[in-house]
């Protein structure tokens, strides 16, 4: 989600009015959620914080009527939630002003994931951050692939076999397209991946280096998308509904 319609979007959710009833409470919740992990990532402390500040105190006899409580525990958690929310406006409106990148150039859901390192100056940890999380949507897109012994399937075996001719996310309409397509992701993960997921480069150039890098994930999700948008939304769903259900537990 772009910065600019995440602002908005969080701005009415900040000003929701009365939460003590159950089911507005849980329509709320999920969508803010739905938005924070969109816009800063499903694994980012924003998405972790505001879960955490809108759990529900457990069932306990205070006032003497069940249901009083609840609204109570409810219009309490709604408030904490409300102040992340307000931190998390903040943190968009001070990233959209001042990065020299945003969501609008970058697939948005690696721009969520990189742009507090980005905010920080901390370039050289990027490139590593970049190859981890597009492997790992590969991964999770593909229907987390296997190879013969069950192993999980990591780095250049993971490219290969996804994005072969007869791979799940293959990319390209002819031969040639294909194989190029499967030699970006490789190259990623063996160029890139093997080298700054193991130290962190210290070279005067670096700012230019994490931004190739950015680009070139950013086009391999891209084009993930554009080319498998009904398996990319089938297995965002999923996860969503699977973090969902582990919190409500």
């Amino acid at each position: 989600m772009r910065a600019t319609e995440a602002l908005r979007v969080l701005s009415e959710l900040e000003g929701a009015g009365d939460l003590r009833d159950e089911s507005a409470f849980i329509e709320w919740e999920s969508k803010v959620l739905a938005v924070l992990r969109s816009t800063f990532g499903a694994n980012s402390p924003h998405v972790s914080r505001f879960s955490s500040s809108v759990s529900v105190f457990p069932d306990g006899m205070t006032s003497g009527n069940r249901i009083k409580d609840r609204e109570r525990y409810r219009l309490t958690a709604a408030s904490r939630g409300k102040a992340e929310i307000r931190a998390s406006i903040f943190i968009l409106e001070t990233l959209h002003h001042d990065s020299p990148l945003d969501d609008a150039s970058i697939d948005p859901e690696l721009w969520a994931h990189v742009q507090g390192l980005i905010a920080d100056d901390d370039w050289a940890k990027v490139p590593a951050a970049v190859a981890i999380f597009v492997e790992d949507k590969a991964r999770s897109w593909a229907g987390d692939p296997r190879n013969s012994k069950g192993e999980v399937l990591v780095g250049k075996g993971l490219y290969t076999q996804v994005l072969n001719p007869s791979g799940i996310l293959r990319m390209g309409g002819q031969q040639s397209e294909i194989e190029g397509w499967m030699a970006l992701g490789s190259g990623l993960a063996q160029a890139i991946g093997n080298v700054d997921r193991h130290r962190i480069q210290q070279r005067s150039d670096v700012r230019r280096y994490a931004m190739g890098v950015l680009g070139l994930g950013s086009l391999l999700l891209t084009q993930f998308r554009y080319e498998h948008p009904a398996r990319v939304q089938e297995a965002e769903a999923q996860a969503q509904a699977g973090t969902l259900e582990a919190e409500r537990q």
